[in-house]
């Protein structure tokens, strides 16, 4: 099966999604294709538990994830709280439940967990303070995962000048290159912080909220950088990056909303294409399921043309409590095969 017929895959995806019922939705394998015994999936979600009917919902995702001999890793794209209250319990309570599951769980960054909670609703907290609280609370060992069974990562942290990014982090798993970067919604961070302060606005920010997103933004792209040189220093088949925000790639990169992800996008597109073998891009965010191919060059003629190496997973999430298991063969040339959306239920509440 080549780029192309992924891409048919891909397309029958989106029509199942949007024509299924969800618990029915499989982009099937072509039949009697054979899998090789480095085969595995990982077990995706974001955007979950939000309200307390979810979270006992959560635990039942827990058993149920645990119970699947296939599924090597959880990989959890942020927002793993709702807008709501951003007291240290809540995040203590979080990183409790996460520790429930059997498997490594690698978790990135939300604006849920800090950027937002300078909200009047979410209890007008500074939210360096919350960022600060997040990264000694989920990445007290930045050089493991979290889960009851962790394994050894990489984390950026070890690299001087960037000691404070314990979120940048990567694994080898099977031949395949796992990495989280901190790339949020909220415009990745350079949404004005108003329930704090009244004067901050996008043209005229805040001095702190600036120099946060200016810093964080370069982090993320030299380990974006360090992600790909790895993954082509051990001639890896596959590269899969979890980030939390949708960065609107189909948005003018001259809109205010972009602002916050066109150096991502430009470094993603540029190392996709160098790298030219399959890229999986998973985030959260936007709380429905989207399977598509939203990468785009210009080349050298002018022309805009789809990177048809970089496909794109959006989680979903509230008010659905939904994993997706994503099932990955390093011996075959497209590496991420086939998807199975699991919905557990539907909370009645949608925040």
């Amino acid at each position: 099966m080549n780029v192309g017929t992924f891409g048919f895959l891909v397309a029958s995806a989106l029509v199942m999604i949007q024509c299924s019922p969800l618990h029915n939705g499989i982009i099937p394998l072509e039949p009697g294709r054979r899998l090789s015994p480095e085969t595995f999936s990982v077990a995706l979600m974001g955007d979950i538990p939000y309200t307390e009917r979810q979270v006992g919902l959560f635990n039942e995702l827990i058993k149920e994830v645990n119970a699947d001999p296939t599924v090597d890793l959880v990989l959890h794209a942020g927002d793993i709280k709702g807008r709501g209250d951003c007291d240290d319990q809540v995040y203590l309570h979080r990183f409790d439940l996460i520790q429930q599951f059997k498997k490594p769980f690698i978790f990135t960054v939300g604006d849920n967990e800090w950027t937002d909670c300078h909200d009047w609703e979410n209890g007008q907290y500074h939210p360096l303070d919350r960022l600060h609280f997040l990264r000694t609370v989920f990445f007290a060992n930045p050089l493991e995962s979290s889960g009851g069974n962790p394994i050894p990562m990489r984390s950026q942290s070890s690299v001087a000048g960037f000691e404070a990014y314990v979120e940048h982090r990567m694994v080898l798993h099977k031949r395949i290159v796992f990495g989280t970067l901190h790339v949020i919604g909220s415009n990745n961070g350079l949404a004005p912080w108003s329930g704090i302060d009244p004067e901050d606005a996008f043209d005229t920010p805040r001095r702190d909220r600036l120099e946060e997103f200016k810093a964080r933004e370069y982090a993320a792209i030299q380990w974006l950088n360090e992600i790909f040189r790895f993954a082509q220093e051990k001639e890896s088949p596959g590269i899969v990056i979890l980030i939390q925000a949708n960065p609107l790639f189909d948005s003018n990169p001259g809109d205010e909303e972009r602002a916050g992800f066109n150096g991502f996008i430009n470094a993603l597109r540029d190392l996709t294409v160098e790298y030219g073998k399959p890229v999986l891009l998973a985030h959260g965010h936007i709380h429905y399921l989207l399977i598509d191919k939203p990468l785009y060059r210009t080349t050298a003629e002018g022309k805009r043309e789809q990177v048809p190496t970089l496909t794109r997973i959006q989680t979903g999430g509230s008010p659905l409590v939904r994993w997706i298991k994503v099932t990955m063969d390093p011996q075959s040339p497209e590496v991420f095969l086939f998807v199975e959306p699991f919905i557990h239920k539907l909370d009645s509440m949608p925040w």
